[in-house]
Formats: C-alpha cells, structure tokens, sequence
C-alpha cells in the first residue's frame, strides 16, 4: 500500500478515507474558514479521491515512474 508521511507519527493511506471523511465530517464548521476542500468534500468517495490524488501528487515529486505504479494500483483497488 502506498503512503505518505505527514509528520513524524503521522501517516496518509488510501484506507484512511472513512476516518478522515469523519474527523472532516465532525469538525466542517470549523475547517472550512482554513480548508477550501471542505465543502466539496461530501462522502467517503469525496475523501477517498482527495487521499488518491495527493498520494499521486506525492509520487511524482519523488519518483517519476512510481506515478505510473500507483494508477495502476489505484485503478485495480
């Protein structure tokens, strides 16, 4: 599985969509003043994708083919 690492003890998965579709769900209010993807962001799909391309976005910055890997993954999930 592909990841991406945010911070030091925290990590961005594609399986972490339903609990980041909550935490976004829970806090909208809040977020939206900072967040511009907040009101787009509608169901776990929305937050499924969201994961999916910035996990994409991360590959290419760090290995060009690995871009083409991770659609291929992606597309099979």
């Amino acid at each position: 599985m592909f990841v991406h690492a945010l911070a030091q003890d925290a990590y961005l998965k594609l399986g972490d969509a339903n609990e980041m579709f909550a935490l976004t769900e829970a806090s909208r209010s809040h977020l939206r003043r900072w967040l511009p993807w907040v009101d787009r962001t509608r169901t776990v799909a929305d937050s499924e994708a969201f994961i999916g391309s910035t996990l994409e976005q991360f590959a290419k910055w760090s290995d060009p083919g690995l871009v083409d890997r991770l659609g291929a993954w992606l597309r099979s999930a």
